[in-house]
């Protein structure tokens, strides 16, 4: 690349054969023009009879997973921003719990921290029941949308460390601070558990 265009950053063209789409969203295949679809498709595209009748924009739950670490003292964290205890009365058994979304899923709430169990007194937070996974559809948002939408995420997860710290008594565990180099010690990105679904080419090899 020519070092001066690309200090002022003036724009060229790059011509290639085989293009790889290393976002976690696939921005660089929308750019290109691919077409794609988000969310669930209509019964009628794979005959799945779970499916809907119609499409729709739907995406699974994003989550900001958080490493915990035990400390030798109190790190409760401050109180986050319109924290509510209420949205998580039901992440493990609790005589708060008087309406779970999942009745048959309803485990002890040292279950639910063994389930992320990972070496050297860490603890990855990743956990679907009614704790930090949280609904957000960035997908097709700006840069600057997203952002601004992420907060609302990191907010949940950081809400529901609170509620570990004050609530279930777990309060020297702490974000880790020697796993990620961020501000807030939260990953880089939220973990995505869907994209864009590109239509690609098929047919018999």
């Amino acid at each position: 690349m020519d070092s001066r265009r690309k200090k002022e950053n003036v724009p060229f063209r790059i011509k290639a054969k085989v293009l790889i789409d290393g976002t976690e969203l696939g921005d660089v295949a929308k750019a290109c023009g691919v077409s794609y679809d988000i969310g669930m498709e209509a019964r009628s595209v794979c005959g799945e009879e779970i499916a809907g009748e119609e499409a729709n924009d739907i995406i699974q739950d994003i989550t900001y997973v958080a490493i915990l670490k035990e400390y030798d003292r109190d790190v409760t964290i401050e109180k986050p921003e319109n924290y509510d205890p209420s949205l998580f009365y039901c992440t493990c058994q609790s005589h708060l719990c008087v309406d779970p979304q999942e009745k048959n899923r309803q485990w002890e709430c040292d279950y639910m921290m063994r389930y992320g169990k990972l070496p050297n007194g860490k603890y990855m937070i990743n956990w679907p029941i009614e704790g930090n996974d949280y609904y957000l559809n960035i997908i097709e948002m700006t840069p600057e949308e997203r952002k601004e939408a992420l907060k609302e995420a990191k907010n949940r997860t950081l809400s529901y460390l609170y509620y570990l710290q004050t609530a279930l008594g777990f309060h020297t565990l702490g974000l880790a601070d020697d796993e990620f180099p961020t501000e807030d010690k939260l990953p880089f990105i939220p973990y995505h558990r869907e994209s864009r679904r590109i239509h690609g080419l098929s047919g018999s090899i």
